[in-house]
């Protein structure tokens, strides 16, 4: 049983974060406001974003979660914890401090917001646009910390699909107490991809990291694509927190900074932890012409202290190439210059998704050698993986070393054997270099297909990226005007994804 204060406290304050501004929630429920069916539909509608390129399915909304202090999964959930426990003594022990909702309370655990502004921590601004919020609780949110504990109950069940992420994590945890929407929707010719922005939070933080790894999650077409900016889950592990995913936002144990005077938390918001706010890319699963969408929130082994997801502009995206090997990203051709020594790449990645986690490579391909150097400026590598066999398709790998200014052999690559860097330095590196492409393999510098590299990086933002080609002599008689080394530039730009010729179907919002 959790020790943890369950009471509501109160606190002097007259001052939020900084620059914030004061955050409409209109708690879903049909009790204040009046009005909301309960099927989902108006969060959906509140969350994507007009002109996308996105059409809703009416009808297939779902929602499930607490709903005029009850649940829209059979209202099997009235507010009784024995629904929930059963026999169970140390969960009943866990709704001791918590008083079930009166009938004009106003509670429900999703709630759709306006004005989202929480301030401002270091160069970090907590904005979202209009959206939504999934709690496991209360929807309710303060405009600050005000509360050790703060605690609702949401549909009192599980979610299947954050149940199979928790049982990638260590420990055996279960998904107890989730609020789901889920819609189907169909896109504009030539969208592909998805994006959502996003900010998660949970009062869990930091005392309950690993004992109760709160979870959140985006299903796209059945897959998750909602993670921190390092490619990891949303959920309270020490590996999320060590990794600098959360924002301290906890007054209660003297952790973060408050104002001396008012007590003030750093941000207007309950939560305890706070990430930054992300933005995410889901692709689409184009044997499909109706795609889904899932977002789900959790408490894990217990029902108490609340967990919530603010979700805001979902909309359409165009993808051209990048996300495929055998459809990579190319150079973009200058008529100016016909035969050129280096070539472009321009990409504007996501904090989370594609480029980021290592599921979802970015794959360039520029013109051949026997090897490539990589550098990166802005941020380090954190995997590599090549897709396809070039001569015998096994690669050495080396990292650059600063102490002796030499390329030091780490270990080989073959054929989709991702590489990760990350393994030998949690920091990364912000030079590589691979070679053993056999000279044999005689790969054409002008097949624009030569060699695709997929590579994910440690952070989001603006990253240029060097790939100088390693080229041989083959002892030919023209093998002294080989083509000169190229130099490939990759941009990466935090916030929305570009890959190729991307096309976003309305301004983005900010």
């Amino acid at each position: 049983m959790k020790t943890k204060l369950k009471l509501l406290v109160g606190v002097l304050a007259s001052m939020h974060g900084a620059g914030a501004m004061a955050v409409t929630f209109d708690v879903y429920n049909d009790i204040n406001p009046a009005g909301y069916i309960g099927d989902g539909s108006e969060l959906a509608a509140a969350l994507v974003t007009t002109g996308g390129g996105i059409t809703i399915v009416n009808g297939s909304e779902e929602f499930q979660g607490n709903f005029d202090n009850s649940t829209a999964v059979g209202d099997a959930f009235d507010g009784d914890p024995a629904l929930i426990c059963g026999d169970d003594p140390n969960c009943l022990a866990e709704f001791v401090d918590i008083p079930p909702p009166s009938p004009d309370t106003d509670y429900g655990s999703a709630a759709i917001y306006t004005d989202l502004n929480f301030g401002s921590i270091d160069d970090t601004d907590f904005v979202l646009p209009d959206g939504i919020l999934l709690t496991s609780g209360n929807a309710n949110l303060p405009e600050m910390n005000t509360d050790s504990g703060f605690t609702g109950l949401a549909s009192g069940v599980g979610d299947a699909g954050l149940q199979a992420l928790l049982d990638t994590l260590p420990g055996g945890h279960i998904s107890t107490d989730a609020t789901v929407l889920t819609f189907d929707f169909t896109v504009d010719a030539g969208v592909n991809a998805v994006s959502l922005d996003f900010i998660f939070g949970t009062d869990e933080y930091s005392e309950f990291v690993d004992s109760y790894p709160e979870i959140a999650a985006v299903f796209v077409d059945g897959v998750n694509y909602a993670g921190f900016s390092d490619g990891s889950l949303l959920t309270l592990t020490g590996a999320t927190v060590g990794s600098g995913n959360f924002y301290n936002n906890d007054i209660w144990d003297g952790g973060a900074p408050t104002d001396p005077i008012t007590g003030a938390s750093p941000l207007a918001i309950e939560y305890d932890g706070v990430s930054a706010p992300l933005t995410l890319v889901g692709l689409l699963d184009e044997t499909q012409t109706v795609h889904s969408i899932k977002i789900a929130v959790s408490d894990s082994n217990d029902t108490i202290l609340d967990t919530g997801l603010f979700v805001a502009n979902m909309q359409g995206l165009t993808v051209t190439g990048a996300t495929d090997p055998s459809d990579p990203l190319l150079p973009l051709d200058d008529p100016n210059d016909p035969t050129p020594d280096s070539f472009d790449f321009v990409i504007d990645v996501g904090d989370t998704g594609v480029g980021i986690d290592p599921s979802f490579p970015i794959f360039v391909d520029p013109y051949v050698a026997t090897g490539y150097t990589y550098a990166a400026f802005g941020a380090n590598f954190a995997t590599v993986v090549i897709p396809f066999a070039y001569g015998d398709g096994l690669y050495n790998v080396y990292v650059w070393d600063d102490a002796t200014m030499t390329y030091v052999f780490v270990g080989e690559i073959g054929v989709n054997d991702q590489f990760d860097f990350l393994a030998l330095d949690p920091a990364g590196y912000d030079k590589f270099m691979i070679d053993g492409i056999e000279i044999s393999a005689a790969i054409d510098p002008a097949d624009p297909l030569g060699f695709v590299t997929g590579l994910t990086f440690t952070n989001s933002g603006m990253i240029t990226v060097t790939q100088t080609a390693i080229q041989t002599c083959d002892g030919s008689p023209d093998c002294s005007n080989n083509v000169p080394e190229p130099n490939i530039i990759l941009l990466l730009g935090g916030g929305l994804i570009g890959l190729g010729y991307l096309r976003r179907r309305q301004k983005r919002l900010s």
